[in-house]
């Protein structure tokens, strides 16, 4: 079977953290906060990502911005956007303390 190679106009982003997330994703407002799967009452919020879990949580964020909010069912993360890559340090550390049912 022949194989064919097609140019194409696409743009390509790794998702390969929450943070990239913002590159990839409109924002739902004007003032650039992303919702995924969830409920988010933003006041005074600014460039901020929030990911639910799909449970009936409601997340509200008043007076910040620059966040990235998780809720992963048992574990709720709320990182700085510069600095959400080091959830690997605590999943180290978390690993370290045999703590299996967060990781």
């Amino acid at each position: 079977m022949p194989e064919y190679l097609l140019p194409s106009g696409l743009d390509w982003s790794d998702v390969g953290s929450w943070d990239s997330l913002f590159d990839v994703v409109l924002p739902n407002d004007a003032y650039g906060n992303i919702l995924i799967n969830g409920e988010h009452i933003a006041e005074n919020t600014e460039d901020t990502l929030v990911y639910g879990n799909g449970e009936k949580r409601l997340v509200v964020t008043i007076g910040v911005e620059d966040l990235v909010i998780v809720d992963s069912g048992d574990v709720i993360l709320v990182a700085h956007r510069d600095r959400v890559q080091d959830v690997r340090r605590v999943v180290e550390e978390l690993k370290k303390s045999n703590r299996k049912d967060y990781t």
